[in-house]
């Protein structure tokens, strides 16, 4: 009987080490600090290139995706973030960090897969950015995608409607409910769309 009560003290520690993860994750995505209409404006302007660079890679336009992903390198770097005070300031700075860095990493990539995975990683600090310093004066949908490198991969529409997919792709390949999906052919979508797309929130 001893012998089980390390095996509960485990499972217990896991327990409360998994609530501590959701609990921190809810404070993550409940994160609003108050921003100025201007910064909320040139941040919406790189917002707008975001979302040319999503569909570029839904295209698996190559040469598009790098157009776009410099321009959005620069227009977050030219974002005046002078307003922002004490943790607002952090956060934007370490995010705009992100963002920058992972723009310049599809700008210098050839070949879709590591554009993708670099899009990736620019989404999630895309994301976190539109829900803790907005509101936007438009509404998104935050989507992901679970069937991208094993993993989920989030991006950002303004689309109510899940009409492409950033990850959808020759280099994308996956399973869903025993089925085989391959969206090799990805200026055209179709069945399997809804399969490997989900909905996690919209964002007014």
């Amino acid at each position: 009987m001893n012998k089980l009560i390390p095996l509960y003290a485990i499972i217990g520690l896991l327990i409360a080490t998994a609530a501590c993860d959701l609990i921190d994750n809810n404070q993550d995505e409940s994160r609003q600090f108050v921003t100025s209409e201007a910064f909320r404006s040139e941040l919406k302007t790189a917002l707008s290139t975001y979302l040319y660079l999503s569909e570029a890679l839904a295209k698996e336009n190559e040469e598009d995706a790098r157009a776009y992903a410099g321009q959005l390198a620069e227009a977050i770097s030219a974002i005046d973030a002078t307003g922002l005070d004490g943790e607002a300031a952090d956060y934007w700075d370490e995010h705009a960090g992100n963002m920058h860095h992972h723009g310049k990493a599809i700008h210098g990539q050839n070949g879709l897969r590591g554009q993708r995975e670099a899009f990736a990683h620019l989404s999630d600090a895309m994301i976190d950015v539109v829900h803790a310093m907005g509101p936007m004066d438009e509404t998104f949908y935050h989507r992901s995608c679970y069937m991208f490198n094993d993993d989920e991969a989030g991006w950002l529409s303004h689309h109510e409607e899940i009409n492409h997919n950033p990850y959808q792709g020759e280099h994308m390949n996956g399973h869903h409910d025993g089925r085989h999906h391959n969206g090799h052919n990805s200026g055209h979508y179709g069945d399997h769309m809804s399969e490997c797309v989900r909905t996690v929130k919209v964002i007014e």
